[in-house]
């Protein structure tokens, strides 16, 4: 149910945006727009319980996500500080999200399976790059060699912890890269939703996120190409 999915996923990332977006004016000493975001996310993470008489839902109990941001920020004094509410705000969120979830749950299916990663890609036919870091370079979708790398694909071990704590040691060095500063967006408008593509900064790597899962795919050939999309 595409529609069911993007509206369970853009209500409640919509009233979290608005609730950083109001932390982040407040705050005097602006944090990193980028990093916001990820601490955010990580933020989410729960350690949660599946209710056995809803398919789509895990209560959530412990905030994991914000315990592991603690140990990584807190390496340097006035970081912790800084980011703390916008960690404490993701594992607010998972209440949010949960809630959302607990309200759509009576018009999903009972056998309604989670997306397929690997199988979404296969129908991923055309497709729009986009910027979301500075450091990203202007480039296109290489639809060529992405139909005939997509068939090789091969799944990796990949953390979005580990993301969280490369973009934190990238700012401590004051280095400019993002590891992942794209996202493919499919062109075609009866993809789902709620699936998220990052593509690695290379280009041969593709971190898929779910409702539910994280998935890492490696690419032999890069899928992105030099140039500006056409206006259309």
């Amino acid at each position: 149910m595409p529609i069911l999915d993007l509206v369970t996923f853009i209500i409640p990332w919509s009233i979290i945006a608005i609730i950083a977006y109001y932390f982040y004016k407040k705050q005097e000493m602006k944090p990193n727009i980028i990093l916001v975001i990820i601490v955010i996310y990580v933020g989410v993470f729960t350690f949660s319980i599946k209710l056995d008489i809803f398919d789509h839902i895990g209560l959530p109990i412990l905030p994991l996500g914000v315990w592991f941001l603690y140990l990584v920020l807190n390496r340097k004094e006035g970081r912790w500080e800084r980011y703390r509410k916008f960690a404490w705000l993701g594992f607010a969120g998972s209440y949010l999200i949960f809630a959302t979830m607990l309200a759509a749950n009576p018009f999903y299916p009972s056998s309604d399976p989670e997306v397929d990663p690997l199988d979404y890609l296969f129908h991923v036919k055309d497709a729009t790059v986009i910027q979301t870091h500075p450091s990203a370079e202007k480039c296109i979708f290489n639809k060529e060699v992405f139909l005939k790398e997509v068939t090789r694909l091969t799944e990796g071990n990949y953390d979005p912890l580990i993301w969280l704590n490369e973009s934190v040691e990238r700012e401590e060095s004051n280095q400019k890269n993002e590891r992942f500063p794209y996202i493919l967006m499919p062109n075609a408008l009866e993809e789902d939703a709620s699936v998220i593509i990052h593509i690695e900064e290379d280009g041969k790597g593709l971190l898929v996120t779910t409702t539910q899962q994280t998935h890492y795919f490696q690419i032999e050939k890069s899928i992105l190409k030099e140039g500006i999309e056409d206006e259309k």
